[in-house]
């Protein structure tokens, strides 16, 4: 009887311990996903924001909501959260949003940089970037002195993960758009400044 109880178990106990690292990393994206998407982040919830960008196109997803919901914020704790993640994913949904948020009049001037900065990422994750170093003031000839960048770089930090495939004129989007801002006098300086950064 003993041995029928054991024999019994022993299929259990090797599923449990076969089950795949991928069974895990779903249920975590499940969440991880949740929480991004449902914006305003909370201290506790830090792992979500630094474990999404592993989650594919469902992760970049997620954040292309958690940027657009923020289109009107002045939080910059918030915003930098949310596009500092950049440096670590390649998503055209993300990418889309950031364009999006970028180039929109009725978006606040701090959500319109933060989203430019996203972009820039796209372009090189290597950097750094701080939102001091793209809204710098312009000089006397009205020429923006954004530093567009830090000092700072990380060559050896590996490749973003991917999720869904970014526009293939992605590049020439990005110079579009920073066109039309600079060019646009009713445009924030600040918003001008940082779409400066998008011609270089």
């Amino acid at each position: 009887m003993l041995r029928a109880v054991v024999v019994r178990w022993i299929p259990i106990v090797l599923a449990a311990q076969a089950r795949p690292d991928s069974v895990r990393q779903a249920t975590d994206c499940r969440l991880a996903v949740q929480v991004v998407s449902g914006g305003n982040p909370n201290p506790r919830d830090g792992w979500a924001w630094s474990f999404v960008h592993t989650c594919g196109s469902a992760g970049g997803t997620a954040l292309a909501t958690a940027l657009r919901q923020g289109r009107a914020s002045q939080d910059t704790g918030y915003l930098d959260l949310v596009t500092g993640t950049a440096r670590f994913m390649t998503d055209g949904a993300f990418f889309t949003a950031a364009l999006d948020v970028a180039g929109d009049p009725s978006a606040s001037a701090v959500a319109r940089v933060f989203a430019i900065r996203a972009l820039l990422y796209t372009g090189d994750p290597s950097q750094l970037i701080t939102y001091g170093d793209l809204v710098a003031p312009r000089d006397q000839h009205g020429l923006s002195q954004a530093l567009c960048a830090s000092d700072v770089v990380e060559a050896d930090r590996g490749k973003p993960t991917l999720g869904a495939p970014l526009p293939s004129d992605y590049r020439a989007q990005m110079t579009q758009l920073g066109e039309r801002i600079v060019t646009d006098t009713a445009v924030a300086g600040a918003v001008r400044s940082a779409a400066g950064c998008l011609l270089h």
